[in-house]
Formats: C-alpha cells, sequence, structure tokens
C-alpha cells in the first residue's frame, strides 16, 4: 500500500471531497441480494474514512470496516459514527471464519495480493454470504455527467503515487484469482 493513505490530509479528502456513490451503490447491492435485510454482519474492506462503510448500516446489524491505513480512521466516527472500526489488512483478515453475512470491497482489492485477499475472504465470508466488489476504474463513469471522470483524473495527477501502487481487476483477472469464491456476475 502506498504511504499516500498514511497522510492525514488524504483522509480528510476520503472523508469530505469524494464522490458521493457509495449509497447508490450500497442501494442496488440491497436490490440484488438474495438474503433477508438486515444481515446480521457486514465488513467493509478498505473502509478509508467510512465513505464505503455508511451505507452499509442499513443492509446490517452489526457494521465493519477494515483499513490498513490507520490514519484514515481520523475522519470515520463523524462519516459512519455506526460503524466498528478495525485496522488490518485484507490478505490477513483479523477475524474468525464465517463471521459476515455481507463483505464489501470499495476500490481497495486494486492494491491487494488478490489471491490471498480472496482466500481471507472466503475465510471469514458465511457458507451463504455475499461479496460484492466494485471500483471506480473503467466503469467510472457516469451517464450523464464526465464530473466523476474529471475528478478521478485531478485525483491522479494530484497523487500520482495512488496510479503507481494501483492494479487494474478485469473479469479474467477475477475468474483466474478468486478461486475461492464463485463469480456471479461482472458489469
Amino acid at each position: 500500500m502506498s504511504l499516500l493513505y498514511q497522510n492525514p490530509k488524504m483522509a480528510l479528502g476520503y472523508a469530505r471531497c469524494r464522490p458521493a456513490l457509495h449509497a447508490w451503490i450500497v442501494s442496488r447491492i440491497a436490490g440484488q441480494f438474495e438474503h433477508s435485510l438486515p444481515v446480521r454482519r457486514a465488513l467493509d474492506l478498505g473502509c478509508g474514512s467510512g465513505l464505503s462503510t455508511a451505507p452499509l448500516a442499513g443492509l446490517a446489524q452489526s457494521t465493519l470496516g477494515l483499513e490498513p491505513a490507520i490514519p484514515m480512521f481520523a475522519w470515520s466516527r463523524q462519516v459512519a459514527p455506526e460503524a466498528v472500526y478495525v485496522g488490518g489488512q485484507v490478505e490477513l483478515i483479523p477475524f474468525c471464519n464465517d463471521l459476515f453475512d455481507l463483505i464489501t470491497a470499495a476500490g481497495s482489492l486494486n492494491y491487494a495480493d488478490l489471491p490471498r485477499a480472496f482466500a481471507e475472504i472466503a475465510r471469514v465470508l458465511r457458507p451463504a454470504g455475499s461479496f460484492f466488489l466494485y471500483d471506480f476504474s473503467t466503469g467510472r463513469s457516469l451517464k450523464d455527467s464526465d464530473r466523476l471522470d474529471r475528478w478521478f483524473d485531478t485525483f491522479l495527477d494530484r497523487f500520482p503515487a495512488a496510479k503507481d501502487s494501483w492494479k487494474e481487476i478485469t473479469q479474467a483477472t477475477l475468474l483466474q484469482e478468486s478461486n475461492h469464491l464463485r463469480l456471479l456476475s461482472f458489469r
């Protein structure tokens, strides 16, 4: 992981200046979720300052966020006060087996060792649980606006280290690396 995300200014930027897409995406997740809601426990991997964690509160009785860059937690209590935040890496998730009904990862696995990450996700996900991965790479465009594209391009220009440590996750990558999980769809 880049030292970029250890910066308190980056935590503030994640808390206040990122596009507000997570609630919309999580509402789509809720619409496709095969289980009754709310689920017992949800885990947000690479939760940053909590923006991707906050909308999970409506889907779960208990919501946890996992983040390797501890300075990101500086704003998490303001962004998603109902969640519990834990420092840790997706390649070594600090929870017991079969604990979570729902796991999400919003643009965070692009920085992970995917085979190890997927093995850990499969380990902590309950047998009938669901894992949703979404990111802001090739599908980061809004249908009727270029605002999100411009925001992301500005971010990468301002913080080139983010681009240097980032890896694209494609459908082929998922099919190759996620042997512990079953891929249901890719959009």
